[in-house]
């Protein structure tokens, strides 16, 4: 039953023969900021129905924060037997406690990762959140419903994706999200083969939530003000999820604060001060939140070769993809944020990703150095080049230049410049006085300009 690309065509790129007859392919197109709003749409019409979904995601921390967030967050359903769990202070999630949202990835423990297949085989009606780790070798029985909520990154691995489901020839579904700049995907699964891609309308599916969901549509209109939405009911539902949702990750920092309040109240302030540099400075949410955004953003372009001038991160809007995370920081103040120093998302190994390359934290520093207080695409406003040069990813062109960069100053991969103060011992004297600050900075321009012309001559 295992799906298995075909090699008929394309030079092994065909997948015609790959996609089970009976799995109804779907795909829609949602702007960054309304991709979480409309997940939570689209779970919760599965939801409703008691199905069983797979959500797929690029990287473990895309996959550790959505499960932490939707697991705090107030159920949109409205279950009437969860009142009493929420007056009790323990929250059933999102979706409720006949709907558990469940988590997968490889940094998962094995013991945990068996037991969560378990709970999730048992459930009539669930959700996983998963990275490519559950795409293959893995067995879901009566599986309804694929999500690849962030795109693969080969194309094959849409369809080892998509055949979770549909196996044992039982009827699946399978449905892909794609931002408008990334249309030309669902063209390159049709010239592969999978001409069986049909869309799905977005306005209906957020419609069908707010007739399931009719308190958060309600909500949604009261703090519109009176405006008339374009859309009705779906657009106030989309509304008041993404309010609820930030609002989440503000209580849960407010509630951390106070409690390190708590906790350091009566100690002296040497003592205070050792002990809150070991503890995180933002509540577990919103610390989850900024390094899903930089683990999302540096995941984006890791692409195979022919799909990559698609999933161009310079493309991206920083702002709606914060939002898409419920972040109500401006993409700035989040690559500030991205992560404590010395911690994985602090050095450039945020995020893990099961199927894309990083660049790591000596290729950072010498990309503040080559572009510091440079904006590489003179747009503005919160793309890509609104980011600090220490969050900015790159293409592989200026990659290949940072690369280069570095071995015409002569320093070696990840290391980083020397001190404008040490002393000179290269010199024939041995005790010359290294050049001043601005000398470094002169010929650190100079190499960089003869670099650029020698690969662009």
């Amino acid at each position: 039953d295992d799906v298995k690309p075909s090699s008929s065509s394309g030079g092994g790129s065909g997948l015609d023969h790959s996609a089970p007859r009976q799995l109804a392919q779907l795909y829609m197109v949602v702007s960054a900021k309304l991709r979480l709003a409309s997940l939570v749409a689209f779970l919760a019409a599965r939801a409703a129905q008691k199905e069983r979904t797979v959500v797929f995601m690029s990287t473990c921390t895309g996959v550790d924060y959505h499960h932490a967030l939707f697991n705090s967050a107030e159920c949109v359903l409205g279950e009437s037997d969860d009142k009493d769990d929420s007056a009790e202070g323990r929250s059933e999630g999102m979706l409720g406690k006949k709907c558990p949202i469940y988590k997968l990835h490889g940094d998962v423990p094995h013991d945990k990762r068996m037991s969560t297949l378990e709970s999730f085989g048992r459930s009539e009606s669930a959700v996983l959140l998963a990275t490519d780790v559950a795409a293959r070798g893995l067995n879901f029985p009566d599986l309804d419903w694929i999500v690849q909520y962030d795109p693969p990154c080969e194309t094959k691995d849409y369809v080892h994706r998509a055949g979770r489901s549909a196996r044992a020839g039982r009827a699946g579904h399978a449905l892909l999200f794609l931002l408008p700049s990334e249309r030309r995907y669902v063209e390159v699964l049709r010239l592969r083969g999978l001409e069986d891609v049909s869309p799905l309308s977005l306005s209906a599916t957020l419609t069908k939530a707010a007739e399931l969901c009719p308190g958060v549509a309600q909500e949604g209109s009261a703090k519109a003000a009176g405006n008339t939405f374009s859309d009705g009911s779906g657009e106030a539902f989309t509304t008041a999820v993404q309010t609820r949702l930030e609002q989440t990750i503000l209580d849960d920092d407010a509630r951390y604060k106070t409690d390190m309040d708590k906790k350091f109240r009566g100690m002296d302030q040497k003592q205070r001060r050792k002990l809150q540099r070991k503890e995180k400075p933002v509540g577990p949410l919103l610390e989850g939140a900024r390094k899903a955004f930089s683990a999302f953003v540096r995941a984006y372009p890791a692409k195979e070769r022919a799909v990559r001038p698609i999933f161009n991160a310079r493309a991206l809007h920083l702002g709606h993809v914060a939002r898409s995370l419920a972040l109500k920081d401006a993409p700035r103040m989040v690559s500030k944020g991205g992560g404590p120093k010395g911690s994985k998302e602090g050095n450039g190994k945020a995020g893990s990703n099961d199927g894309g390359r990083e660049r790591n934290g000596g290729e950072k520093r010498k990309s503040r150095l080559a572009f510091d207080g440079a904006d590489d695409d003179g747009s503005g406003g919160g793309r890509t080049g609104d980011v600090e040069p220490s969050s900015a990813i790159g293409d592989d062109e200026q990659g290949r230049y940072v690369a280069l960069l570095g071995d015409a100053m002569g320093g070696k991969r990840g290391r980083a410049p020397p001190s404008s103060d040490a002393p000179d011992r290269g010199g024939r004297g041995g005790n010359k006085r290294a050049k001043t600050g601005g000398d470094a900075r002169r010929l650190m321009m100079e190499n960089a300009a003869r670099v650029q012309a020698q690969e662009f001559m």
